[in-house]
């Protein structure tokens, strides 16, 4: 059950093996590398065997300033504890931890080189996935103050672009923006996913001795999920 708690000290153990054989055949303008990734996810009850393509073809038009590509790939995305809180640190103790699998993940798109300094990627990318966490606010084993989690299967769409600036090793920028469509399978909504997010980063490094780094984060509008009435809000 997707809704199922662990008991308080309860343990969960859980390890991932994977392997990736694969061929790349590489000519003067053009890349392609086909291969298969094979993964086994070991638990407490046992243990599942996945198999996913692994596939990207890409050319590369006016000596790398464009290079348009196109590929298919898929895996297995560990969930633990940590990686919960990293992306909802109010999270209650005894969560049901299941690993993500994202079935398949179709992808295209550009990148390349504006100057020396500057390059620039634009992908589209649909995936289907299986058990994604999506945080509700719990009213069972807290006050409403904190989050638990309940896993579904989504399709995303996501249109993502980025632009990254680099002067040597001395200054680094960095700008990403993501748009997502979600399609759920149980539950009403994505609960707590954004529909866009924007990402920041900077650093720099003043004469060998003091370096500085910062990160903005802008994230959209999201749905949210309550067992417990909401005051202005309709069931």
């Amino acid at each position: 059950d997707c809704l199922e708690n662990r008991e308080l000290g309860e343990t969960q153990n859980n390890a991932l093996v994977t392997l990736n054989p694969y061929v790349k055949s590489v000519a003067k303008d053009w890349n392609l590398k086909v291969g298969l990734i094979l993964t086994g996810d070991f638990y407490d009850a046992g243990a599942k065997f996945h198999f996913y393509p692994d596939a990207e073809f890409r050319y590369s038009l006016f000596n790398d300033m464009f290079i348009p590509y196109v590929g298919l790939k898929g895996g297995m995305q560990r969930n633990n504890f940590r990686s919960l809180t990293n992306e909802n640190p109010f999270m209650i103790n005894n969560v049901n931890l299941l690993n993500t699998n994202k079935v398949i993940d179709i992808f295209g798109g550009i990148r390349g080189t504006i100057s020396s300094t500057t390059s620039f990627n634009a992908q589209v990318s649909w995936y289907k996935t299986e058990n994604t966490p999506l945080f509700y606010n719990d009213s069972v084993y807290s006050i409403g103050n904190k989050f638990n989690v309940v896993y579904d299967n989504i399709d995303i769409f996501d249109i993502s672009g980025q632009i990254h600036y680099r002067q040597k090793e001395r200054l680094k920028l960095f700008l990403r923006g993501d748009y997502f469509i979600y399609s759920t399978t149980n539950e009403r909504s994505a609960w707590n996913l954004p529909q866009f997010k924007f990402t920041f980063s900077g650093y720099y490094d003043m004469m060998d001795k003091i370096t500085f780094r910062t990160d903005f984060y802008l994230v959209g509008a999201r749905e949210v999920l309550s067992y417990e009435p909401v005051e202005g809000q309709e069931a």
